[in-house]
């Protein structure tokens, strides 16, 4: 079964990932009414497909009137009558991280992948920048080995205690749910 992201947010929140304020909002009057809470508002269409950014299915907006207008873009770009958008606060970014949980069929087993250069074109980054933390399936990894590997990454301080728990969580998730992929981008 494949998660849109409001649904796989709440997984994860209810392990102990940190996640935006949001709503979900089916009409562009659901989505004003949300993005009012915040200054800025990151809107996500709710689609199970890659590459919505660059789709133009995410975008964001200063304000609810900016708000409303985006979402009616993106709801008229999904075209599916039941589309549905994610509004949330947008926070500041000061650096783009990925982590993810995930069964590789190389190793038969599940692996951790860390690497802190994120965003958009991940899956274009180089081997030797991703750690790779292997772990069994009936425990998931110890916190120690988790911030052996993040360390080496060049993580420290309050960032690798932040991210360790985020890590655990990630692992958590994945074993939990019996996923094939738990990733937060």
């Amino acid at each position: 079964m494949r998660l849109v992201e409001w649904e796989a947010k709440r997984l994860l929140a209810e392990r102990g990932v940190p996640v935006p304020e949001g709503a979900l909002a089916r009409t562009v009057e659901d989505a004003r009414e949300a993005a009012g809470r915040f200054e800025q508002t990151a809107i996500k269409a709710q689609v199970l497909r890659g590459g919505r950014m660059k789709a133009g299915l995410v975008q964001f907006a200063a304000g609810a009137q900016e708000a409303e207008s985006r979402t009616a873009q993106i709801l008229a770009a999904v075209g599916e009558q039941d589309a549905q958008v994610l509004v949330e606060q947008r926070l500041p970014v000061l650096q783009e991280r990925f982590i993810a949980a995930l069964y590789d069929p190389r190793r038969r087993g599940p692996v951790l992948l860390y690497t802190p250069h994120g965003g958009i074109d991940v899956e274009s980054e180089d081997e030797h920048a991703i750690v790779r933390v292997p772990f069994d399936p009936r425990t998931g990894p110890a916190d120690f080995e988790l911030r052996g590997a993040l360390r080496e990454s060049g993580v420290t301080g309050r960032d690798l205690r932040a991210l360790t728990g985020i890590a655990a969580a990630v692992v958590r998730t994945f074993l939990e749910c019996d996923a094939t992929l738990v990733e937060i981008n």
